[in-house]
Formats: structure tokens, C-alpha cells, sequence
């Protein structure tokens, strides 16, 4: 499925005021409008690739980069989010892609932190919407393409342009530019790469100054979070899997924004989990069904009680689903983690809920029951 905007309407767009019945849409927003309602329109399966402005952009940073350069219509300017509207007279409710995805990452970023995070785990240094670290070399790619692709290497000497003073081996000191130690460091080991990392934290395991204050900036550096889209596309991908699953997939936001949550903290649907969501929506006796069920650990039985009791008042096949989904995923997991996952999962489910002490409401981050296109 292929959409295009040809130069002329695009021309005609930002060079008048597009009225509509609420608001007066400036010519930048309106342009943004006609931008966002392909986006809208666009299948889930397709990439953003299939948008075209007069010749098919074959670079997604390209389309990227023109949304992030216009200012959006906000809920204030056009009440009910109904973008399309002022981009052609009538409304597009289907969710895009891009859009779930967003909102997904954003809801798995509540739960994985978000932010720059120190040696609290033994990984050395964590950061981003799905914290990738140095202990486990998911960190070390994006940094490297960062420092090294044309298109973000200005972006990464000026983020990265402070001085720090490195004690050598022979215990001189040398005084460097941090963007140079960096690359110095992603040229060793992975051993040596984590005890550089470790060396970054206070005795308390927070990242000293000035390196908190530059990875903080890099997260919120557009051409990083590019680079965090490109490397989250296998948990993209194994949520595409899971909402389009016949028997149990949900297409809806909050159906893809568990999906995801579960690639991210979980890997994937177990077989095991995926036979226990099968059978008890068949009706089958099992230990998603029965709380009393023998082989339930304590953990266990735990997660299925609550499950019960959300479900009394439950009616619409697909919450159930999704409860059942998450309950199942949470079982599956190792018995520690089970009420972990379960907090996690029903609060993306019910939309509240506490997840490590915080009282969430999912709600505000974009979270609906609108329909995936």
C-alpha cells in the first residue's frame, strides 16, 4: 500500500489557512495534518516508507525528520486528536504503526526506567526507553553508530565535546574529550568495556558528572532515538507476531502495547503460557481457571486469585483475552519475577495500577482500546 502527496497540494496547503469547524489550523500545522493522516491511514504491516512526497522517500530518518521539523496539532488546537479532519474533512479513528509503537515504548519505558542508571545491577551503565547497558553489549551498537554515521557524528562530538582527565596504566594522567574516550573505550573488550562502565558510578552506583549530564542529553537527542527504534525493531517485530496471532492476538493499542512489554521484559509467549491462554478460553480446567490448582507455586496462586477477581466484572472477550494473556505470561515466568510481570502486564490491561511503587494511570501516556488498521 503505497500513499503520496504530491508538491502541489502540499504547496497549496502551506500557503493557505486551512479552516475547519473548531479551529484555524496555521499553514505549518496543516502541512503536519496531511503528513500524520497518511500515517494514520497506513497499514500497520507498512513502513513508513511507503509515504512519498512527490518521489517515494526511501529513507525513513528523511520522513522522520520533516514530522520532527513541523509542530504537531495538539489535543488543545483540535480536540479529539482528529488530525485528519483539517487535512481532508473527514476522520480516520485507526491507529498507525508508528503511532502504537510509540506509545508502547513509552509505557515499557515507565516500567524499565528510562533514564541514565548506574551499576545497580552489575551492568555498569543502562540508559534509553528499553535501557540498554554495557554488561550485556546492547548499549556498545547504538553508541558506535552514533560516533561513526555521517548523519550523527556532529550530534555525538557536541553532546560528548566536554574534557575528562583519564588515569593510564602507568598512573599519569591524560586529559581527553569525552567523545574520544568513548570511542577508545567501545575499542576493547567486553570485560574492559564494563569495568570502564563501573568506573563511571559513585560508591552509591550513580553515574558520576559530567558523563549523567551527557548520556542524559543523548537520550533526548532525536537522531539517538532513531537509533534506539532501529535496534528495538526485533522487539517491534515479536510484538507484530503476537497481535496478529489468530487465536490470541488483540489489535488493539493496548492489546500491541502488552505485546510489546512482554517481547521487552519476557522474550516472548511461551508455548507453555500460550497452551494455558488457549485452553482457558475454551473453558478448560486449568491453572489459569483454577486458583486451587496443585501445581500452583504461592507466587503463582497469587497472580491467579487477582486474575479471578478482575475478571467478575469483565465482559468483552478481548479483556479477557489480554487478561488471560498477561496472567499466563506471568505464571510462565520464574516463579520470583511472577508478580513482577503481572503488575506490569495488568496495568497496561486494566490501564492503573502500582508497578515498583508508583502508582501508574496509562491512560495519559496514549494508552486505548482504539483499533489497529
Amino acid at each position: 500500500m503505497e500513499f503520496k502527496i504530491v508538491s502541489k497540494e502540499v504547496n497549496n496547503i502551506q500557503n493557505n489557512q486551512t479552516k475547519t469547524e473548531n479551529t484555524t489550523v496555521s499553514p505549518k500545522e496543516s502541512f503536519a495534518n496531511v503528513l500524520d493522516a497518511y500515517l494514520l491511514a497506513a497499514n500497520t504491516d507498512d513502513s513508513l516508507n511507503s509515504i512519498s512526497i512527490d518521489l517515494p522517500i526511501k529513507n525513513e530518518h528523511i520522513l522522520r525528520t520533516i514530522l520532527g521539523s513541523v509542530d504537531m496539532v495538539t489535543s488543545t488546537k483540535m480536540p479529539n486528536h482528529n488530525y485528519a479532519v483539517a487535512a481532508y474533512g473527514h476522520s480516520i479513528p485507526l491507529a498507525t504503526s508508528d503511532g502504537v509503537q510509540q506509545i508502547a515504548r513509552n509505557i515499557t519505558a515507565l516500567y524499565e526506567g528510562g533514564g541514565v542508571a548506574g551499576n545497580f545491577d552489575g551492568q555498569g551503565m543502562s540508559l534509553g526507553y528499553l535501557q540498554w547497558n554495557i554488561g550485556s553489549n546492547t548499549l556498545q551498537p547504538l553508541l558506535r553508530e552514533m560516533a561513526n554515521n555521517p548523519n550523527t557524528q556532529k550530534n555525538f562530538e557536541e553532546i560528548f565535546s566536554g574534557l575528562v582527565q583519564i588515569t593510564n596504566n602507568n598512573g599519569t594522567t591524560t586529559t581527553r574529550s569525552m567523545s574520544d574516550e568513548i570511542r577508545q573505550m567501545l575499542a576493547m573488550t567486553t570485560s574492559q568495556q564494563l569495568a570502564w562502565a563501573k568506573s563511571l558510578n559513585t560508591r552509591q552506583n550513580k553515574i558520576k558528572e559530567p558523563w549523567k549530564s551527557a548520556f542524559s542529553n543523548l537520550i533526548q537527542n532525536n537522531s539517538f532515538k532513531l537509533i534506539q527504534d532501529q535496534y528495538a525493531k526485533p522487539y517491534f517485530d515479536k510484538a507484530n507476531k503476537i497481535v496478529n496471532d489468530p487465536t490470541i492476538g488483540v489489535k488493539t493499542i493496548r492489546g500491541y502495547s502488552l505485546a510489546f512489554d512482554i517481547a521487552v521484559q519476557n522474550g516472548s509467549i511461551k508455548s507453555s503460557a500460550y497452551d494455558l491462554i488457549v485452553g482457558a478460553l475454551s473453558g478448560e480446567n486449568n491453572k489459569l481457571t483454577n486458583p486451587n490448582n496443585s501445581s500452583l507455586s504461592r507466587n503463582q496462586r497469587a497472580v491467579v486469585l487477582d486474575l479471578q477477581s478482575r475478571l467478575k466484572n469483565v465482559s468483552d472477550p478481548d479483556t479477557r483475552k489480554l487478561y488471560y494473556t498477561a496472567a499466563a505470561v506471568a505464571i510462565c515466568a520464574k516463579d520470583q519475577y511472577a508478580k513482577d510481570v503481572w503488575s506490569r502486564k495488568s496495568t497496561i490491561v486494566s490501564g492503573t495500577g502500582t508497578v515498583h511503587g508508583r502508582s501508574l494511570a496509562l491512560d495519559s501516556a496514549g494508552l486505548s482500546d482504539k483499533k489497529l488498521v
